[in-house]
């Protein structure tokens, strides 16, 4: 598997096809696989691009600096190692609010970003709630208790094969990364990840929570639509759903090209 080093961190990557270029990046405790029906779906006429950020999938895992801003500046870095001047940024979850930041941080590289089932900034309700999920995560007995976390993300309808895959891989990831991440979701605000004056597609899968209007104070070109028949993971539950949505994005926003 492809992989790029800085400052001697392994951070891989998968890349595939040709065209304008499509960037995916995970969610919290996930990894570049979680993007594999978009990653097949759109490689048919764009560049794709799947990361796996650092302390994620087969990345390494470092102790260190695990905030949104800080993953938004090495997943930039990676693609002016991959050549890439321009493209569209998809996140799932976390990967939303990452892409967010990507937009803000580095104007010149991102064409326009996608959020799929992502809160973009913390919620007063997220906030509250952080804390006993941190205090669980950073105990002694973090995978069960990740696991009762995940098990919350999905809705009766939604695959048992997936849903166990899922609870297993995420359950799975370094405690410190966890925690790391976690605690960061609760503390991006729209002063942390910058103005969006790109155009903003939001997907929810109404699991997240997620308040339009405080978006829409720095994000003003958002656009937002909702899935049906599944949870937290509609990019892999309902991805024809999910791909059609990103699609008609494309073609009213990027219709000048990338």
């Amino acid at each position: 598997m492809p992989y790029l080093t800085r400052d001697g961190v392994k951070l891989y990557y998968d890349e595939t096809g040709s065209g304008p270029a499509m960037v995916f990046i995970h969610g919290w405790c996930c990894n570049r696989t979680y993007f594999a029906p978009q990653y097949e779906h759109f490689s048919k006429r764009h560049r794709v691009i799947t990361v796996d950020l650092r302390g994620h999938g087969e990345s390494d895992a470092p102790e260190g600096e695990y905030s949104m801003p800080a993953f938004a500046d090495e997943v930039a870095w990676m693609l002016g190692e991959l050549g890439v001047t321009s493209a569209v940024i998809v996140g799932h979850s976390m990967g939303g609010t990452v892409a967010a930041a990507l937009a803000a941080r580095h104007p010149g590289l991102v064409k326009g970003a996608i959020a799929v089932d992502s809160g973009i900034v913390s919620s007063e309700g997220f906030r509250t709630r952080s804390g006993p999920i941190l205090e669980g995560l950073g105990g002694s007995d973090h995978v069960a208790f990740a696991r009762q976390v995940v098990a919350g993300m999905f809705k009766p309808e939604d695959s048992p094969d997936l849903r166990e895959r899922i609870l297993g891989e995420m359950s799975a990831a370094p405690q410190h990364v966890m925690v790391a991440c976690m605690r960061a979701n609760a503390e991006t605000f729209p002063e942390t990840i910058g103005t969006i004056e790109q155009p903003l597609m939001m997907i929810a899968a109404g699991h997240f929570p997620f308040d339009s209007g405080a978006v829409r104070d720095f994000a003003p070109r958002l656009r937002y639509a909702q899935t049906v028949g599944s949870g937290h993971f509609n990019q892999l539950e309902v991805p024809e759903q999910v791909n059609a949505i990103i699609e008609r994005f494309l073609a009213i926003e990027m219709a000048d090209g990338w």
